[in-house]
């Protein structure tokens, strides 16, 4: 017997699988931005405490609530 080819690499994931968590609701994000943005922004978050994920999130939920609140996104969504 032999070691199949998917558990020879010891970091091989599932696909779904992310990291640590193991929580397909949870997805890799990345994106290339402005260094100079991205240093101040990241000043800011230390200050107020937020890793980069928590910042993240709230800054997705803030432009989903502002669309929504214009544009009523989930009741389209919902069908309502």
């Amino acid at each position: 017997m032999g070691i199949s080819k998917t558990n020879r690499n010891l970091n091989y994931r599932r696909h779904g699988q992310y990291g640590s968590y193991g929580d397909k609701n949870l997805i890799t994000f990345q994106s290339k931005v402005d260094r100079e943005l991205y240093e101040k922004f990241d000043v800011i978050r230390g200050s107020m405490g937020k890793s980069r994920r928590q910042c993240l999130e709230d800054f997705f939920q803030d432009v989903i609530d502002q669309y929504d609140s214009s544009k009523g996104l989930f009741q389209y969504i919902e069908g309502g």
